[in-house]
């Protein structure tokens, strides 16, 4: 009996001895569980703040590509339809990337797509630097264009003032001068002797007397003379025997005048007279304007005083 209760208590005490084993043994495992899924827990929260600041890596790499593209829009007139579409996809994909869940496909999709941006907008820029060099040696041809033209027309306005200024001169060198002239009343005898007076009541007609300059450059040939007496009384001498006759001055316009007459001028000093006639009455006292003009051009004037 006392060997039976003995080797119950044996075979007790070795019944707990094996679940003391297990339980150490099953108390080691729970804590290792423990101890890895904290391990895991660990480092899968520094694997999602790695993510996570990788992502903030991206959205701030975007935004720079997006804002670059803003400050290239300014002054690329030329690109800016392509520079805009580039831009809005650079945040529309901005957008994305805020929203998506930041694991390590997403952000390798992400960052290929990044790459891809970087190349295109590096191209676009090459494009617009291009188009700013040729832009500028147009601009730049343009402007050298616009000086030489100004240079051309200057050039041209210089020598038309010179043609104006030779034309001019050509012209006055052409003019024919009435010199020593002298205007006097004359008596017509009855023997047809004419005699020279200063007063009015036996002046029978006018005598217009000068020497047409000697010119060179005026071609010669038959040149004619036109002679205009205004009486004290602001009459036309010579109206009330010949009636009205006109002729065209350089100005194209009709003078009246009192006389003509037709010489040959061979470039050297010729005396010319013209006599101007009148009827009874129309030589009167006072003073008298006397113009001379050859081929419708002025070449003189002077006046004559009459008792």
């Amino acid at each position: 009996m006392l060997n039976d209760d003995l080797g119950f208590i044996k075979r007790d005490e070795s019944n707990q001895g094996r679940l003391k084993v297990i339980i150490g043994i099953l108390s080691i495992l729970l804590f290792s569980a423990i101890g890895f899924a904290l391990y895991e827990w660990n480092d899968s929260v520094e694997v999602q703040r790695f993510l996570n600041e990788q992502k903030k890596d991206l959205e701030r790499e975007l935004s720079d590509i997006a804002d670059s593209y803003q400050v290239v829009l300014s002054d690329k007139d030329s690109l800016n339809t392509l520079l805009h579409s580039e831009r809005d996809s650079v945040l529309k994909l901005v957008n994305s990337v805020k929203k998506m869940k930041a694991t390590i496909t997403s952000l390798k999709r992400y960052k290929f797509q990044v790459e891809v941006l970087r190349r295109e907008k590096k191209e676009l820029f090459r494009l617009a630097d291009s188009l700013d060099r040729a832009n500028e040696v147009l601009i730049a041809q343009r402007d050298n264009a616009e000086k030489k033209l100004k240079e051309e027309i200057d050039k041209g306005e210089v020598l038309k003032n010179e043609n104006k200024k030779l034309k001019n001169n050509v012209e006055i060198a052409k003019t024919l001068e009435a010199r020593s002239i002298k205007s006097e009343a004359i008596i017509v005898n009855e023997s047809g002797a004419l005699e020279s007076t200063d007063y009015a009541f036996r002046a029978d007609k006018v005598r217009v007397c000068f020497t047409l300059s000697k010119n060179n450059i005026i071609s010669k040939g038959y040149k004619n003379i036109y002679v205009v007496v205004n009486t004290p009384d602001d009459k036309l001498l010579g109206v009330s025997v010949h009636g009205n006759r006109e002729f065209k001055d350089v100005y194209g316009d009709q003078r009246a005048y009192s006389a003509t007459k037709k010489v040959y001028y061979d470039n050297e000093n010729l005396d010319v007279c013209v006599y101007v006639d009148s009827t009874k009455g129309d030589i009167i006292s006072g003073t008298y304007l006397v113009g001379m003009f050859v081929e419708g051009k002025f070449i003189g004037e002077e006046t004559m005083e009459l008792k």
